[in-house]
């Protein structure tokens, strides 16, 4: 009985970690890739400017007030 729970309770350890870690990776991986976005579309500092810059990088935004009325003909 002992070996069953003590190996439950390792295999239950295993995967809390793994799962955990696995989360951690991803959520970072996720953040980083946004920030690449963020940099790419506001022209905003990031934490490295490491990353191949696009053709949308000197692409200025436009925001809707900006925008002429629409004209009714």
């Amino acid at each position: 009985m002992y070996l069953v729970l003590s190996r439950w309770y390792k295999t239950n350890l295993y995967f809390f970690f793994f799962f955990n870690f696995s989360y951690c990776i991803f959520w970072i991986e996720a953040m980083r890739k946004h920030a690449i976005y963020a940099q790419t579309y506001t022209h905003t500092q990031t934490y490295t400017h490491t990353h191949v810059r696009t053709h949308t990088q000197h692409i200025p935004i436009r925001h809707p007030e900006d925008m002429p009325e629409p004209s009714c003909v």
